[in-house]
């Protein structure tokens, strides 16, 4: 839901190349609730080429609550991190198991 309780659209989209071109991040003005059953599509994710960084998909100055479904193709070498005010495309750089 959006900051003034109005229920936001179930279905969200952001655009990579949108947030690259914008200099590697879409800016939202307020907090974001997923609800459950919520999704969120990845737009252009799959044609993006690694250059060593991070892109920032969407900042939000309110804040980030839930987990929506993830829709959309996303290369495998790039993963999505979501944190309190970020949604993240980062490369994958694999995963290390330490085991003893």
């Amino acid at each position: 839901k959006m900051e003034n309780g109005d229920p936001c659209p179930k279905k969200w989209a952001v655009d990579a190349e949108r947030a690259k071109e914008l200099g590697g991040t879409i800016p939202y003005a307020g907090a974001i609730e997923f609800l459950e059953g919520s999704t969120l599509e990845i737009r252009n994710a799959a044609e993006m080429d690694e250059d060593g960084g991070k892109l920032v998909l969407l900042e939000t100055t309110g804040g980030i609550t839930g987990r929506p479904a993830v829709t959309g193709t996303i290369d495998p070498k790039w993963h999505l991190r979501f944190s309190a005010k970020k949604i993240v495309l980062a490369p994958n750089r694999g995963t290390v198991l330490i085991v003893r």
